[in-house]
């Protein structure tokens, strides 16, 4: 009895190691998974800030072509919903 019992409390204590392990495993899929999404987001970011900025500087262009006379109102409103 005391030998069945010894041997469920060892295959009891090597299923919770494994659920140790797999909980340990999952944690760290979820914070690799989350940082590489943080990274991506980032970059997104990144990336749209550059894009707003060279919007900008095409939006002072078309003003200017406009101030000279070789743009139109259209082209600036254009500009602008960008």
């Amino acid at each position: 009895k005391n030998r069945y019992a010894a041997g469920a409390a060892e295959t009891d204590a090597l299923a919770q190691r494994f659920a140790r392990d797999t909980v340990a495993l999952a944690t760290v899929a979820t914070v690799a998974s989350t940082y590489f999404a943080l990274l991506s987001a980032q970059d997104r970011l990144r990336i749209a800030e550059d894009n707003l900025r060279i919007a900008e500087r095409v939006l002072e262009a078309v003003r200017g072509r406009l101030n000279v006379g070789t743009g139109t109102a259209l082209d600036v409103a254009q500009q602008e919903s960008v």
